[in-house]
Order: structure tokens, then C-alpha cells, then sequence
């Protein structure tokens, strides 16, 4: 049987600017996003498809993190900040 595989991404994402010290080498750097989506766009694979994410709610956050945490993060809306 055929693997059916969902991919959320949002080219927003490769706005996303890793605060570390050896940028070209962090997994979340935009190049590496950029590569993927673009390979995934150019050779598609069979049962991978590509969807926009929804921005999650804060209980669907709570899910995985403290309300305390959901709390700063919703505090930080439209500004950048470092949460850990």
C-alpha cells in the first residue's frame, strides 16, 4: 500500500533567521527549507503532497506546550523574540 504523506509548509518560513553561531550548519536554516520545498516541487514523489499550515489555536498549542509558554508566545505577536 501506498505511504500517503501530508508536507505543511509556508514559504514564510524561510523568513526564519536561527539565532546560533553556525547558521550555514542549523537544521531550521531557510537554505535548507528552500532546497527541500524546491525539490519537492520540481520531482514531485508519489503520495507526498504539499498544504499550507493554519495558524494553530491556543489550545491546540497547549497540546504540546505549558499555557505559560502559549502565553508568551501569543504576547509576542508581530514582534520577534527568543522564548528559551
Amino acid at each position: 500500500a501506498l505511504l500517503m504523506v501530508r508536507v505543511y509548509s509556508d514559504r514564510r518560513m524561510l523568513d526564519h533567521q536561527p539565532e546560533h553561531e553556525v547558521r550555514d550548519e542549523h537544521p531550521e536554516r531557510p537554505a535548507r527549507l528552500a532546497a527541500i520545498l524546491d525539490e519537492l516541487e520540481a520531482r514531485p514523489i508519489e503520495g507526498v503532497t504539499l498544504h499550507a499550515p493554519r495558524e494553530a489555536t491556543a489550545i491546540e498549542l497547549e497540546r504540546v506546550h505549558s499555557s505559560e509558554h502559549v502565553d508568551r508566545l501569543l504576547a509576542l505577536a508581530g514582534r520577534s523574540g527568543q522564548l528559551d
